[in-house]
């Protein structure tokens, strides 16, 4: 996942994705390739950082399973009421770097 300055130090500080300020659940390109094309074009004047995590198959078939056709490519949502069950189940995210242009 790709995640903002501040949803960076929300994820240091807490240990989870948190929430967006609409409500609407979270978004997970499945590759990193994903994840870098949709922060590039989305954000391409914001210090995107690249995170990974990982689930349970028996939570991964509760998401969304999706095409994005914006850029991620795979993807998964969960919704707003999914993620305290998400944010337990996960493996603890790894900060893997900035996202930059090639």
């Amino acid at each position: 996942m790709a995640v903002t300055p501040e949803e960076l130090e929300y994820l240091i500080a807490f240990g989870n994705y948190g929430s967006n300020r609409d409500k609407s659940g979270k978004y997970f390109a499945l590759t990193t390739s994903g994840a870098r094309n949709l922060a590039l074009k989305l954000y391409p004047n914001t210090a995107m950082t690249l995170t990974s995590t990982s689930i349970p198959q028996s939570l991964f078939v509760q998401g969304n399973l999706f095409q994005d056709t914006g850029g991620a490519g795979p993807s998964l949502h969960f919704r707003e009421d999914q993620l305290p069950m998400l944010y337990q189940q996960m493996t603890r995210p790894r900060i893997l770097g900035p996202i930059r242009a090639e």
